[in-house]
């Protein structure tokens, strides 16, 4: 009965190391996953952070308030944008915005560029 309890034991004490290994490898695991996760979700942040800023920098560029400090013009009839000669006759009363103010001038004749775009 004494040899029956010894291996009692001994099984006892081999399934309690078993399990405090176990459990201690699993903390490890469980630690260098949860390091990983950090590591991905940092890069993952910096990567869309850097994304954002390239497209903010792009829409700063295309800004129309922007465009026109470059010196370009939006040009309106009868408050309408004009975005082709085609709807401009001699005589139209136009009005041209700059980034730093506006004219208004008459249509004296059209000219049609063979430019496509």
């Amino acid at each position: 009965m004494q040899k029956n309890q010894q291996k009692l034991d001994n099984v006892q004490d081999q399934l309690q190391y078993r399990l405090h290994h176990y459990f201690q490898n699993g903390k490890l695991h469980l630690s260098m996953a949860q390091k990983n996760l950090i590591t991905l979700a940092k890069s993952l942040l910096k990567e869309e952070k850097n994304r954002l800023e390239k497209m903010e920098s792009a829409n700063h560029l295309l800004d129309p308030v922007h465009v026109l400090k470059r010196g370009y013009t939006l040009t309106f009839f009868r408050g309408m944008l004009i975005k082709s000669v085609l709807q401009l006759k001699p005589g139209d009363r136009i009005v041209s915005k700059w980034s730093d103010g506006s004219a208004e001038s008459y249509v004296e004749k059209t000219h049609q560029s063979n430019v496509e775009e």
